[in-house]
């Protein structure tokens, strides 16, 4: 159950231009606050290079990056 007793959702999608910055920690963030059980990914429209930065903020925020790269 989500806050308010909402269901959560079965699955999430997170689409962003490349899949580097924001919908990687989209899909971070996500994961780390549903339910184990609710499938979360992200994507990007066009191919790109993962950046750093992601890794950097996640971690400062005590969280684990994304394992895939932009593809």
């Amino acid at each position: 159950q989500m806050p308010g007793d909402k269901p959560a959702p079965k699955s999430i999608l997170f689409l962003c231009g490349m899949n580097a910055i924001r919908s990687p920690m989209a899909e971070a963030l996500a994961r780390n606050d549903l339910p184990k059980g609710v499938f979360v990914a992200s994507a990007g429209v066009r191919p790109g290079e993962r950046d750093p930065f992601v890794d950097a903020v996640l971690k400062e925020a005590g969280l684990n990056g994304v394992a895939h790269a932009p593809q």
